[in-house]
């Protein structure tokens, strides 16, 4: 096939989840990416069909040398498994494979190889820009190889910010699929609420809609339990009896933030509870204990970051050094923040010491329904992509959010940004 047709094909609207899923019927492929230490499929067949049919990427690794070396290569099938059909491999990673396509054809079905790369990087582009806020920082990768394996239950302690929630949706991605998950943060909801939204109780079905379907009739295979200090008691003692069930098939996950250790002594958290959840207990370390992992995060997040924004910039020596030295009380959170914002200000390809504002996106631990909070954030991020598009100009930025130039002018002081009269 031509790249002209598969332009086309693509133009059609043939694609709807992503650039791959454009590739003709006559077309196979999959897609690889690695994750807990493992390339796993993660677009088109499954991994056992993968096995069969591209078995020849690990018995035959010398034949896709060079795509690992160049970054793509054309093979004939013959040979390999893939009897009468052209086979397309693509590698994508900086210091390995981390992304790998393989596409096969007839022979002469396939599009010319250079165009496949580029539709490859394309839909890796795709799946970077969406994947800002579900990514995993670098340190994070063994504990997650470690809940791969680990029994239930199991309970994720960290500070605010340390990327506890990436890692259990990593988790929950790689080793069960996010459609067998169901996720309950009982925040501030009242037991009453709490047991009507867990188990469907009838005594308090009058607080709510009849039909919304409990947590425990929804079918899940995953229960994850966010900040689970936030549990009434009459909802401790429940779970804790669905934990000593034998017969349960439910893998439970529980996250907090807070001392569990220290509520159990006031008597606000049930010790039998406590027991049973530090037997998979699991403590994320804050990013002031990494600062050795800290010039690999850095870049990892600049990859991201250089791909969603289309910008070619690196990080001076200065400001790496600035990054290590800083404390971080808002943990992963504040980090990716300060250096995307960073990123989006910086006037040039270096980001420098003096592009960083630190302490300037520390959210702390403010509640997600706060809407001065949440507001002031988006607001943030706005101002940042305008700013970043538009390069500091405040009429062409004024006018691409819809506000005056005064109001824009009083929104950048806020934040400390600078900008170009016209």
């Amino acid at each position: 096939m031509a790249a002209v047709d598969l332009l086309g094909h693509l133009q059609g609207g043939a694609f709807r989840t992503g650039f791959l899923a454009a590739l003709p019927d006559e077309l196979s492929y999959v897609l690889f990416a690695r994750k807990a230490g493992a390339l796993s499929p993660v677009q088109g067949m499954s991994g056992a069909e993968a096995g069969r049919r591209y078995g020849f990427l690990q018995s035959l690794p010398n034949v896709w040398a060079e795509a690992r070396r160049k970054g793509f290569q054309l093979l004939s099938g013959d040979g390999i498994g893939v009897v009468d059909r052209e086979v397309f491999v693509g590698v994508e990673g900086e210091s390995g494979v981390d992304f790998l396509l393989v596409v096969d054809g007839p022979a002469g079905s396939l599009p010319e190889p250079e165009f496949l790369h580029l539709l490859f990087l394309a839909e890796l582009g795709l799946q970077e820009s969406g994947a800002d806020a579900s990514d995993l920082p670098v340190w994070l990768q063994d504990p997650l190889s470690y809940l791969m394996r680990a029994p239930s239950p199991v309970l994720v302690l960290s500070e605010p910010g340390s990327g506890a929630d990436q890692l259990v949706q990593s988790l929950v991605d790689a080793r069960f699929g996010e459609d067998r998950a169901v996720f309950f943060h009982p925040g501030r909801l009242s037991e009453e609420v709490q047991l009507r939204e867990f188990f469907g109780e009838q005594a308090s079905a009058r607080l709510g809609e009849a039909s919304v379907v409990p947590v425990m009739d929804r079918g899940a295979r995953v229960l994850v339990v966010e900040e689970v200090s936030d549990l009434s008691q009459s909802m401790q003692l429940r779970i804790l009896a669905l934990l000593s069930d034998p017969d349960s098939s439910l893998f439970w996950i529980f996250t907090s933030s807070r001392d569990l250790a220290a509520m159990a002594d006031a008597g606000r958290f049930q010790p039998a509870l406590l027991r049973q959840l530090r037997q998979g207990e699991l403590l994320l370390a804050p990013v002031r204990n990494q600062r050795d992992r800290i010039p690999e995060e850095a870049e990892r997040l600049l990859r991201i970051f250089r791909r969603q924004f289309g910008r070619s910039i690196s990080l001076t020596g200065e400001a790496l050094e600035a990054l290590r030295g800083y404390d971080w009380p808002g943990n992963w959170q504040e980090f990716r923040d300060t250096l995307k914002s960073a990123f989006l200000l910086c006037p040039g390809s270096e980001l420098r010491r003096v592009d960083l504002q630190f302490g300037n996106w520390n959210q702390g631990q403010a509640d997600d329904l706060n809407l001065r909070h949440r507001t002031a954030e988006l607001e943030k991020s706005l101002l940042l992509q305008a700013y970043a598009l538009h390069g500091g100009n405040q009429v062409q930025m004024a006018r691409a959010l819809g506000i005056s130039r005064g109001s824009l002018q009083y929104r950048m002081n806020k934040l400390g940004l600078g900008g170009r009269e016209e």
